[in-house]
């Protein structure tokens, strides 16, 4: 009984914490790597999208230099490249199916997924804080907020979407193209995407003028 009380002593429960937290990681590791297998993609350069997107949601040029993008690359550790990978390519899965609630939920994912990739880069980044960043997460958190209910999604199939009044059907259409064939300009189709909420009062905003 002694022995057995040993192996749930607070270090046995200690070590098998930290062993199944580390078989978690690795079977997410595991499943990116797997769709990245299947999809036959190595998917995004993760640090061209984030240089990319900030620089172009600043009006910046379109063109992002190589030395910028090895610059942003030390914002962009492994985790949060394939946590961002993982989190745009499940809310696109969702957007492609072209049902109204699906859409919407996409769009809700793909938000949060930028909002969490350009905090994460921050963080990792520290001060001074990434130029465009801050406006990056403003225009992901107003598209997360009009996505919260169908009443702000007017969609016809194949022909029209607006969310919260801002029509983003063509945007949206080119950055899915660019995600598919993981073109060098995906920040820019991403920053397309989310810039006409930078300018946008959440709906509780709103509600309060």
């Amino acid at each position: 009984s002694s022995h057995f009380a040993d192996f749930l002593g607070p270090d046995s429960f200690f070590w098998f914490l930290e062993g199944t937290m580390a078989l978690a990681r690795f079977a997410f590791l595991m499943s990116v790597s797997l769709f990245a297998v299947v999809s036959g993609t190595n998917g995004p350069d993760v640090p061209q999208v984030l240089a990319s997107l900030l620089q172009q949601i600043q009006g910046g040029d379109a063109v992002v230099e190589a030395d910028t993008v090895m610059k942003f690359a030390k914002c962009v550790n492994e985790d949060t490249s394939l946590k961002f990978s993982a989190a745009a390519q499940t809310a696109l899965d969702k957007i492609i199916m072209k049902r109204r609630k699906m859409l919407r939920l996409g769009l809700r994912g793909l938000a949060s997924a930028v909002l969490e990739f350009v905090e994460d880069a921050n963080a990792s980044c520290g001060e001074p804080r990434l130029a465009g960043a801050e406006e990056a997460a403003k225009a992901s958190r107003t598209l997360h907020a009009y996505t919260a209910s169908k009443v702000y999604i007017e969609y016809q199939q194949l022909k029209s979407l607006t969310v919260g009044g801002a029509d983003i059907h063509v945007p949206l259409n080119a950055f899915i193209g660019a995600w598919k064939k993981s073109q060098s300009d995906i920040g820019k189709k991403l920053a397309d995407l989310i810039l006409p909420f930078l300018s946008m009062e959440t709906p509780a905003a709103k509600a309060e003028l």
